[in-house]
């Protein structure tokens, strides 16, 4: 009588176990994150809305806002929708989830943009915008992961956003910007600008301005005039290029470490050191102007 005898498995797990295993943490990868075998798809909605409103909120999310002047009384806006889905059907499906208002809440116009099935996660799905308002208009803008733009505003503007830049044009009463691993730029600034970032550069051309800006690990230029009251410009590891009129009138403490300060003005009535510098130039005026940064130059010119 005879008998079959099967060759014992040797080497641990088959071949076919571990790559249906393999497949499987794929599937759930792509399940929990969406990222891995998703496809994004995108959508465009128009928006206007007739008002006399001067307060505007603009609210996307993982995508850009661009305002740019236009009209009196009117606010309109081009909004671009992206969903994800395993396809290209399932993705628009999916950016059409995306709920894109523009309404008058109590004295103020808002753009909204929001993703309905899950408001505080939206994963890969985004919103920008394309907006037109009064030049005058006093704006609130907030996005995430998306850059931020204005141009031919004359009103003030607050801009938050993460992990991007801000870049303003125009002579804007006052600005206030936030934003984390972008660079800012300003130009044709003037009046009260906030400026805050991390890792990434600011730079400002502006009149008569009144600037409070902060960065780590960020190149700080300033180019313009400067007025009444006191700027600050603050980094780290990082120079700081200041350029005023040749005839500036301004009181000065400027502080750094491991780097030398140069200036071409005259400063008087203070101290005078490689990484320090105090005083007066021009007979000071009612301008005061701070500057520190560590393992940077710091350098003061007399523009043309």
């Amino acid at each position: 009588m005879s008998s079959s005898h099967r060759r014992p498995h040797r080497g641990g797990t088959p071949v076919a176990v571990v790559a249906a295993t393999a497949v499987a943490v794929l599937v759930a990868l792509a399940a929990c994150t969406g990222t891995p075998l998703a496809r994004q798809a995108s959508d465009t909605v128009e928006k206007s809305l007739a008002t006399d409103a001067t307060q505007i909120e603009v609210e996307m999310f993982n995508g850009t806002i661009d305002v740019r002047a236009g009209p009196a009384g009117a606010v309109s806006a081009t909004v671009t929708r992206t969903g994800t889905g395993p396809d290209e059907a399932a993705a628009l499906a999916d950016a059409q989830k995306i709920d894109v208002t523009l309404a008058t809440e109590g004295d103020k116009a808002v753009l909204r943009a929001v993703y309905t099935p899950n408001p505080d996660s939206p994963d890969r799905r985004g919103a920008s915008a394309v907006v037109s308002v009064p030049a005058g208009s006093v704006l609130m803008l907030r996005t995430s992961n998306g850059s931020i733009a204005i141009s031919g505003i004359t009103g003030t503007a607050v801009a938050d956003t993460s992990n991007a830049s801000v870049e303003a044009t125009g002579p804007m009463q006052a600005l206030r910007v936030k934003t984390s691993n972008g660079k800012v730029a300003v130009t044709q600034g003037a009046g009260l600008l906030t400026l805050e970032t991390s890792n990434g550069a600011i730079d400002i051309q502006a009149a008569d301005a009144v600037v409070e800006a902060r960065t780590s690990n960020g190149r700080i230029t300033f180019g313009g005039s400067l007025g009444a009251g006191t700027s600050r410009l603050r980094t780290s590891n990082s120079a700081v290029d200041v350029t005023l009129p040749p005839g500036a009138a301004f009181s000065v403490d400027a502080q750094t470490s491991n780097a030398r300060i140069q200036s071409d003005f005259a400063v008087s009535g203070g101290s005078a050191t490689d990484d320090r510098l105090t005083g007066t130039a021009g007979g000071g005026g009612g301008t005061t102007l701070i500057i520190e940064t560590s393992n940077g130059a710091i350098t003061l010119s007399a523009g043309s």
